[in-house]
């Protein structure tokens, strides 16, 4: 494999970084530039794993590189790993480069480009050849030659992969004194150099033995042969396992082996106080005879292995090779071996070094006696030493078993190692979570503050209670040393006595799990980290479970049987029953209404409510008064939570500080950018932030400001750390808890919550799509909008009105929602006013949408007025020219006729046409918008069919300019289209509003509310083209497909309620169309308030249905002889209104007794009572009683009687009014979209 270089350019400089890969490719080199890392990978984390991997970098120093600040970060990086790993290319002469490379050369491309890329080929094959030299095929490391003995064993092997998970590891476990003199800065490779283990370009025969990945191509062989025999003998039956693997590896594992097949059941300590496995072997002695064969073994033998053998009354390891030192006759009888202490002569010193880093075996002359103190301890006979056949072999006795005379062995006691925490006051065990809690390996992740410890220890103790555990632990986590210390502790009260420190006792902990009979619980609390537990988690075994708390997320929580537990905040329910059940501990106690303000105030997070119940009962308040202190804004969330010597429960830390570790070690993984980026999410809406706001360009540049880069991988980091949570939905949806959020903004200073707020509502601006196409992302992009307003101070409106908010409330107001339009443009004007000033162009601005706002809420009038004014302040301070000043212009016209002035709206819109012309051009878009509504206004005061010849003029001039796809071209087509059909030509506006549809499909999307509107106008006109059936199917699709868009209390799901209602009366059946009706107006005056125009045009179409349906019934039940019956009814439902509409039921009568001739009704002197009733039975609100009395006709047959209502326009007049009225209309009066200029 060639040699690997890595570039380092900055954003945008990739031209620059291929110009100096190419002469490196060309001189054999592999190059990977920053386009070839991950995205999301910081250059700096990018740059630093490549020299972790034995990659030099070349820097690619620019200008505007060196003033961002990463090259010095790479730089140091690069100086961690050593002299002559960074290659500088000085690209620019005012690229500083001094700090750079203060002991390297510099290639300075800007003198002499070729020469420079010359000089950087040449320095990069001193160090980094690009080929590395092929292995000596002569020397014995080829497969199947016979490899060197001894010190020969420090020679190269040839491997050159090696195992970098079981080198980390190694290392990990050295000894003080070696980790000093190999630190942890060392890169894998260079530990390697330095210990000995790589020379020639290979790993030497040791190292191999050690760490190579695949060792059968050298030569050499690790590989031990374990025998169980069930006699005395080898021609017992027996049972053998081949093991093999790295040699420091193999020690443990046929240590273990030799553990399990001896063990003897348990054994009281001398105390009593526990129980312990028993072995009749002394482990520790076992051990260094294991290493000791492993180590001193003469790997020139070929065939051969180690061996141990487990007979009923012995334990035999046997070692090829002959015993260096004194000499023993291969035959002879066996010698004790404590007669040959100091004797020996070590055959692989390299090998022995190793291994005695690591602890696995005493150091020079300490091995022998080390053991032989051990069989003394255990009282085991002198173990023996034999040489025969090419193999040393140790032989140890099987001692007496000290308990063979008990019959049976003793019951061992249940031991607590550890301080388990109290149950917190009003501990709720939380059910939906321990269905989910019974794995026997169970890592319980969340957020600070859910209650993960709380939840381990009521775990621990019922496992305790039930016996499960004879053996219960409970030990911190915070970091690796803090659980060696927890495991050796543990070790020393289960008997451990040996002197290999904290690891060893770790290690022999770990061991003791894996073997012993005992039911055993660890706990390990608060993990920071689980690269922590690399090495010390704790066995998979049938009689043990593990549990362990941490806020982390990360993939390697999982493994070894082990399942994550993704512990949430309380339930609402659970969070009030926790509230109450507190309080009233106490006698206090609140309205159910406000726990449930305060555990959503408080996002149910279990920490939160525990605090704020404290300083309810401390400072004997309500709930209630507690509210109102939580929810002023000017207060630091610690403030209104207990002081830290006065925190419930035992808790260390309140809400405020509970995450700060977190927040912390996030920052030291990502250089700052994690904090930067909570910092950013902590101003928008925590219940669901798109993931593309807070990782695209300009958290991207938010996140430079703060001197580092890379936002997607300061988002996974907060997401390792709980602190935010990543959702697999298809926008990658964020979420952050809100006390997070609040806890953010407040440790933050001024500047950088202005910063903040600027960056994310720079963000949210640049997600947001142009023609509002994708419903769901444009829904979380107003909700967060919304919050941003909440938290935005007032040095941000200090600057003027940022555009985001603009495009919110056009945003808004496109989708009709326009009670939402009108409260967020009034919110926002008290944002801004007091911060810019009355007569500020954006305060004035703000005015002007806040009362178009109050225009299409249903308050014409109210617009006018509030539109004078501010057209007369734009007059004022901007020119009665200025865009803005015209815009305000064309609204004002426009609401003139809306509020019953078309005339005069047509005056005033050509006064502006010409205006405009004059000042933006004929073909701006402003300039056609104001053609477009002069034709809606020519229309409405009598002249169609001028309308239809401006709008035609539009459609060709808005093709041109804008293009067949803008949204005001479509919008034109719509109208164009309607009033060709009010022109009489209804089937061509069919064929128009089908083509239509066809288009807006394909650029806006079947859910887009054009889209829908189209539909409705399209159903519309097919009715009036005289199918009323297929009117009403396609009113009824429309219908459902609004529902699920919009909701049942939308406006347009509204309308299009009223529109369904009419056709359905028009098509024959008056008695669904009343009841519809009727239920209709409950709902919009709900909604939309009584005044509202809508309320009043269903009114008047309910009044018209309800006559046709009340009189209909009633010539039927006269006819059926069930009059008396429905009058009664009639009586029961309307009560003291009842007699007036049964009076004029019951005068009504048909002349001559016949049959009426076309359903036609003589009307009594009094006229009909159906708009006085609807009106006062409204007034009275007694909508249940009118949508009962129209029930009453359903069900009803034959045709509707002809009837006028009291406006005197036919009942199909009234119909097609109102659909068209509804669906069309309104697309006119605001078919152009809002501007800013």
């Amino acid at each position: 494999m060639n040699q690997v270089v890595y570039i380092a350019a900055a954003a945008g400089e990739d031209g620059l970084a291929e110009l100096l890969a190419a002469p490196l490719r060309a001189a054999g080199y592999e190059v990977v530039s920053d386009s070839t890392v991950l995205v999301g990978s910081s250059l700096v984390e990018a740059a630093t794993g490549a020299l972790e991997e034995g990659c030099p970098v070349v820097l690619c120093a620019t200008r505007g590189a060196v003033r961002e600040g990463w090259p010095s970060s790479v730089a140091n990086a690069a100086q961690i790993k050593g002299t002559g790993w960074l290659f500088v290319v000085q690209i620019d002469r005012d690229a500083d480069v001094r700090k750079l490379a203060p002991a390297t050369a510099v290639a300075r491309y800007f003198e002499d480009p070729a020469g420079a890329l010359d000089g950087l080929v040449a320095a990069l094959r001193v160090r980094f050849p690009p080929v590395p030299p092929p292995p000596d095929l002569t020397a014995p490391a080829r497969a199947g030659a016979t490899p060197p003995n001894g010190h020969h064993l420090d020679a190269p092997s040839g491997l050159t992969e090696f195992d970098h998970e079981s080198l980390r590891a190694f290392r990990e476990n050295l000894r003080p004194e070696a980790a000093a003199a190999y630190p942890g800065s060392l890169t894998p490779r260079e530990f390697l150099e330095r210990a000995g283990l790589w020379t020639g370009g290979s790993l030497t025969f040791t190292g191999a033995l050690l760490f190579a990945l695949q060792l059968a191509p050298s030569g050499l062989n690790s590989v031990v042969l374990c025998s169980r025999y069930h006699g005395l003998d080898k021609s017992a039956s027996r049972q053998t396992v081949l093991l093999e693997g790295r040699v420091h590896e193999l020690i443990d594992r046929v240590r273990d082996f030799v553990a399990e097949q001896t063990r003897q059941g348990e054994r009281p300590t001398p105390d009593g106080a526990r129980s312990q496995p028993y072995h009749p072997y002394p482990m520790v002695a076992v051990r260094e005879f294991i290493a000791n064969a492993l180590v001193h073994r003469d790997y020139t033998a070929h065939g051969v292995h180690v061996h141990v053998r487990i007979f009923e009354d012995r334990l035999e390891i046997a070692s090829p090779g002959s015993w260096t030192g004194r000499p023993i006759e291969p035959g002879a009888p066996a010698v004790e071996l404590d007669t040959l202490i100091g004797e020996s002569v070590k055959r692989n010193v390299q090998l022995a070094r190793m291994l005695y880093w690591t602890w696995l075996v005493e150091g020079d002359g300490s091995g022998l006696p080390t053991a032989l103190a051990d069989c003394t301890k255990q009282g085991v006979r002198q173990p023996t030493v034999r040489s025969a056949e090419g193999f040393v072999t140790v032989t140890l006795r099987k001692p007496p078993d000290p308990a063979a005379g008990l019959g049976r062995s003793e019951t061992a006691r249940p031991v607590r190692i550890g301080v388990v925490p109290h149950l917190a006051g009003s501990f709720r065990s939380r059910p939906d979570l321990l269905a989910r809690a019974q794995a026997r390996a169970l890592v319980i992740s969340g957020i600070g503050g859910v209650g993960k410890s709380q939840l381990a220890a009521w775990l621990a103790q019922q496992a305790a209670d039930r016996g499960e555990a004879q053996l219960l632990v409970w030990g911190s986590a915070t970091n690796r040393e803090a659980v060696v210390s927890c495991y050796a502790e543990v070790a020393a009260e289960l008997g451990w006595t040996g002197d290999g420190g904290p690891r060893s006792a770790a290690r022999w902990f770990l061991n003791w799990l894996a073997t012993t009979e005992v039911s055993w619980l660890v706990v390990l609390d608060d993990l920071a980290d689980p690269a922590d537990l690399i090495g010390l988690w704790p066995p998979e075994r049938a009689g043990g479970r593990l549990l362990v708390t941490t806020r982390r997320r990360d993939a390697q929580l999982t493994g070894g049987g082990r399942v994550v537990l993704d512990m949430g905040v309380f339930t609402p329910e659970e969070s009030v029953a926790y509230l109450t059940a507190r309080l009233g501990e106490y006698g206090l106690s609140d309205p159910p209404a406000v726990f449930h303000r305060l555990a959503a105030e408080l996002g149910h997070l279990p920490l939160a409510l525990a605090q704020a119940a404290a300083f309810v009962i401390d400072g004997a308040m309500s709930c209630a008064d507690y509210l109102v202190l939580l929810a002023d804004a000017r207060r630091r969330l610690e403030s209104v939570l207990p002081q830290s010597g006065a925190l419930p429960d035992g808790q260390r830390s309140s809400v405020a500080d509970t995450w700060t570790v977190s927040v912390r070690r996030a920052d030291e993984l990502t250089g700052g950018r994690a904090g930067a980026l909570l910092r950013m999410a902590a101003m928008l809406a925590g219940g669901g932030i798109p993931r593309a706001v807070l990782s695209g360009p300009a958290a991207q540049q938010y996140l430079q400001c703060e001197g580092g880069r890379g936002p997607e991988s300061a988002l996974t980091t907060l997401n390792r750390f709980s602190l935010v949570t990543l959702e697999r939905d298809r926008r990658g949806t964020v979420r952050v808890h809100q006390l997070v959020q609040r806890v953010t903004r407040d440790r933050m200073t001024a500047q950088e919550h202005t910063a903040a707020v600027l960056a994310a509502a720079d963000a949210l601006l640049d997600e947001w799509p142009p023609y509002d196409q994708d419903l769901a992302l444009v829904q979380a992009l107003r909700e967060n909008t919304e919050a941003l307003l909440t938290v935005a101070d007032e040095r941000f409106w200090r600057g003027g009105l940022h555009p985001l908010f603009v495009r919110h409330g056009g945003s808004i107001r496109e989708a009709r929602l326009d009670g939402w339009a009108l409260r967020y443009w009034d919110r926002l004007l008290r944002a801004v006013g007091p911060q810019l000033g009355e007569d500020h162009p954006d305060v004035l601005f703000v005015r002007y949408c806040w009362a178009v706002g109050r225009g299409e809420a249903g308050d014409p009038v109210g617009a006018v007025a509030e539109l004078s004014g501010v057209v007369a302040d734009q007059t004022r301070t901007l020119g009665l020219d200025h865009p803005r000043t015209l815009l305000s212009r064309h609204s004002l016209a426009r609401f003139r006729g809306s509020a019953g002035d078309p005339a005069g709206a047509v005056v005033a819109l050509e006064a502006l046409l010409a205006d405009q012309e004059r000042v933006l051009g004929a073909d701006h878009s402003q300039t056609l918008a104001t053609r477009n509504d002069l034709a809606v206004w020519l229309a409405q005061a009598g002249d169609r069919a001028t309308a239809v010849e401006v709008l035609d003029e539009v459609l060709a001039r808005q093709l041109r300019v804008l293009g067949p796809d803008h949204p005001d071209t479509l919008t034109t087509r719509n109208n164009l289209a309607l009033w060709r059909g009010f022109l009489g030509d209804a089937a061509g506006t069919v064929v128009a509003l089908e083509a239509l549809l066809v288009d807006q499909l394909r650029v806006f999307g079947p859910d887009h509310p054009v889209t829908l509107a189209t539909r409705n106008g399209l159903a519309t006109w097919r009715g009036l083209a005289g199918d009323a059936s297929a009117a009403i199917t396609a009113m009824e699709e429309l219908r459902a497909d609004q529902l699920r868009v919009f909701g049942p209390d939308h406006p347009v799901t509204l309308t299009s309620r009223s529109n369904l209602m009419v056709w359905r009366g028009e098509a024959g059946d008056p008695f669904a169309a009343a009841t519809g009706l009727a239920e209709l107006l409950s709902d919009r005056e709900r909604v939309l308030g009584p005044g509202h125009p809508d309320v009043a045009e269903t009114r008047r179409s309910l009044t018209y249905w309800l006559g046709v349906a009340a009189e209909t019934a009633a010539v039927r039940a006269r006819a059926s002889g069930t009059w008396a019956e429905l009058r009664g009814r009639i009586a029961a439902a309307l009560g003291p209104e009842g007699a007036s509409v049964g009076r004029y039921l019951e005068l009504a009568r048909i002349a001559d007794d016949q049959p009426p001739k076309d359903g036609a009704l003589l009307r009594s002197a009094g006229g009909p009572p159906w708009q006085e009733l609807v009106e006062r039975l409204c007034a009275a609100g007694r909508h249940r009683a009118l949508i009962e009395f129209a029930r009453m006709f359903e069900g009803g047959v034959g045709s509707p009687a002809a009837h006028e209502d009291p406006r005197g326009a036919v009942v199909i007049n009234v119909g097609v009014s109102n659909i068209v009225g509804n669906a069309g209309f309104g697309d006119l009066a605001i078919g152009h979209r809002m501007h800013q200029p």
